[in-house]
């Protein structure tokens, strides 16, 4: 969406962070200017950068809990952040079908440009 307000994906994903409904009605807070949930599950705005960062960072920080546990179970094979990157992209339960990173194009892209993406961000801090 390269963070982009009111954008939609082909597959339903919605605003800066392309979350789909189902999962912003689980992560989606409204939080307020120092990024503390301010309101429940879902009533966040899914085109708010402020909502929407802090909500990818919540499920982005579960997403490494649940890959190191699986990968602890066997369950999953593979690195801990493009596993947690996968499950992002194309959820959890496509990751557990392929105890892996999933065979789609666009995730196998996704686990490689958002790694190499952050670290010409970090360059400029």
């Amino acid at each position: 969406s390269g963070f982009q307000k009111n954008i939609g994906s082909p597959a339903g994903a919605q605003g800066p962070g392309q979350f789909m409904p189902g999962t912003w009605a689980t992560w989606g807070y409204k939080v307020d200017d120092q990024g503390r949930k301010v309101g429940g599950a879902g009533e966040g705005n899914i085109n708010s950068e402020a909502d929407a960062t802090m909500a990818m960072a919540r499920l982005m920080c579960n997403n490494i809990a649940t890959a190191e546990r699986k990968k602890a179970s066997g369950a999953w094979k593979g690195d801990t952040l493009q596993l947690a990157l996968a499950a992002y992209n194309a959820g959890e339960g496509n990751v557990d079908n392929a105890g892996g990173v999933p065979p789609f194009a666009e995730t196998q892209h996704y686990v490689e440009v958002i790694p190499a993406s952050a670290k010409n961000f970090e360059a400029k801090v």
